[in-house]
């Protein structure tokens, strides 16, 4: 039995959850459809599941149940909307996940990411001209690595294999 199934047998075993269960499609439900329990939240959430945008807007519509949701039932809903990663769980004073921050957390987290691959593409297409245009003036490839090594702080291993996309 895996993480998620562990998760979701815990988060169902929750006899305060239920009264009873009946078997349905949260797919189909309208807006008009109203549980007592948090199931009305949870399915509200996969109906939104496909659109980042449309998932981060109905998190901060219902902000109150969200900011601080209990770990059983942030670890189903990760399960349901098959989510790969572990949202930084930020724990509230009443023992609670806060969704909302966690959700900003992750978003920030791919931004942070993008960040770094953008200036490590910037580095290489600037070492790649670099090279190019010190090979036009008609430097050898032993000096253009040694000034790579000089000039990007990088070793002769990774100068090699720069030098060798090029010649």
């Amino acid at each position: 039995m895996g993480k998620s199934d562990v998760y979701m047998k815990r988060w169902l075993s929750n006899k305060q959850r239920f009264a009873k269960i009946n078997l349905i499609d949260p797919g189909k439900l309208d807006e008009r459809m109203c549980f007592q329990t948090d199931l009305q939240i949870v399915f509200g959430m996969l109906k939104c599941r496909k659109s980042k945008e449309e998932l981060l807007d109905y998190v901060n519509k219902n902000q109150e149940y969200f900011s601080n949701i209990d770990e059983e039932s942030y670890n189903a809903l990760r399960v349901m909307l098959r989510s790969e990663l572990s949202l930084k769980e930020a724990e509230s004073k009443t023992g609670g996940i806060d969704m909302c921050k966690a959700l900003v957390d992750l978003y920030q987290d791919g931004v942070n990411k993008g960040i770094e691959q953008g200036i490590e593409q910037g580095r290489d297409q600037g070492i790649k001209a670099f090279i190019l245009d010190y090979r036009e003036e008609g430097f050898s490839e032993e000096r253009i690595r040694e000034k790579l090594k000089n000039r990007f702080l990088i070793t002769e291993v990774q100068a090699k294999k720069y030098c060798d996309t090029i010649f």
